[in-house]
């Protein structure tokens, strides 16, 4: 089976955690056999790879377009209408950038089978933000192209947004992401610490965490810090400095920048405990992150992952001050054996349901049936 895969950005670009999980999904049913072709853009301070040849990789042929400017990527649009007449299975990775839309147009005009993975970008709080560049899109993917695609959506709440964008008629699969489960990292500092890793932006509700902290007098009486890990150099992120000058924190919170690769899963590993306070998220890469470290993750209900406290992995809380103030009150109070217990049924809830591998026969069924 060949398919075409168009996305804005992939490995090894590291912009968000899609390029992450779309980099895994290749991997994985490349080796079960798929004939994968890929074109994505090439930014050159993103990308150490030289633009515009093929590369033959251990995820499939791939090729990243020279790319002038980002958000108008005429060669990358032009080099995957070429690529659309000699595929018949499309899969797109991005539903507001105008190189998906170019292609869907396209390659629905030649009566292909396209699929289109949404990731996060359809709920509410993201069409809200800068919607007047969005609604343009939405429009013409309703009106023209949504009764020729399937979309895929990784949650319940995503397919309810596919539907409320384009219509209950809309066609939608549901395959939740997967990690390849990385090594368990070996802890050797006894520091305490609770953990935010993720992009600093308005809709991770991070000032809502900094002030329920500012109220736990548990963390405050502790020894326990909590450790930001994240690119603070924007106007958002600069804000939470100000808010933990403010409240007096600048010892108990710690901005350390972005991290990745094993020194981000030795902090990880490290954690008491990892928190994901999102006003809104469609999945939350760094819930199964924490959880292949076997540290228990406050995830808020602004997130699919109501499994947590099912599992006895975690906490899944409103994302207001108040109720993660208790949150984190009741992790840091838990019994040392019942602390230990959490950590177990983190590690044993992202190996049986979130494991790569173990799930890949998933996404080829998908295929099968799509491209049949």
């Amino acid at each position: 089976m060949k398919v075409l895969w168009v996305t804005g950005s992939f490995y090894p670009t590291n912009s968000g955690g899609m390029d992450t999980i779309m980099h895994w999904i290749a991997l994985c049913i490349r080796q079960q056999g798929v004939d994968l072709t890929l074109l994505t853009t090439h930014e050159e301070e993103e990308a150490p790879v030289r633009p515009d040849r093929w590369y033959e990789t251990d995820f499939g042929k791939i090729k990243y377009v020279s790319t002038l400017f980002h958000y108008f990527p005429v060669r990358l649009i032009l080099a995957a209408w070429k690529a659309v007449i000699s595929h018949r299975y499309i899969h797109l990775c991005n539903i507001f950038y105008p190189s998906s839309i170019a292609v869907a147009t396209f390659a629905v005009l030649l009566r292909r089978e396209v699929l289109w993975s949404v990731h996060g970008e359809l709920d509410p709080w993201a069409i809200q933000h800068r919607s007047y560049k969005k609604r343009p899109f939405l429009w013409f993917i309703k009106t023209f192209l949504y009764r020729n695609v399937i979309f895929h959506a990784t949650c319940p709440e995503e397919v309810a947004y596919i539907q409320s964008a384009f219509g209950k008629d809309a066609k939608t699969i549901l395959i939740p992401n997967y990690i390849l489960l990385p090594k368990k990292e070996t802890v050797t500092s006894e520091e305490k610490y609770l953990l935010f890793v993720g992009r600093i932006h308005e809709k991770k509700g991070v000032d809502r965490l900094i002030d329920g902290l500012a109220k736990s007098d548990h963390f405050l009486n502790s020894d326990f810090s909590l450790k930001i890990v994240g690119d603070y150099e924007n106007d958002y992120g600069q804000s939470l400095v100000e808010q933990v000058r403010t409240l007096g924190l600048d010892k108990k919170v710690l901005f350390l920048g972005k991290k990745e690769g094993a020194e981000k899963f030795q902090l990880f590993a490290g954690a008491y405990c990892s928190i994901m306070p999102s006003i809104t998220e469609n999945f939350g890469m760094v819930v199964v992150e924490s959880l292949s470290q076997g540290t228990p993750v406050i995830a808020s209900t602004g997130t699919p992952w109501q499994v947590l406290e099912q599992e006895q992995a975690g906490l899944w809380v409103d994302p207001e001050a108040a109720p993660l103030t208790a949150a984190i009150d009741q992790i840091l109070t838990l019994s040392p054996d019942a602390y230990q217990a959490m950590r177990h049924q983190s590690y044993q809830l992202v190996c049986r349901d979130f494991d790569m591998n173990k799930n890949i026969h998933k996404w080829l069924e998908v295929y099968q049936n799509i491209y049949a």
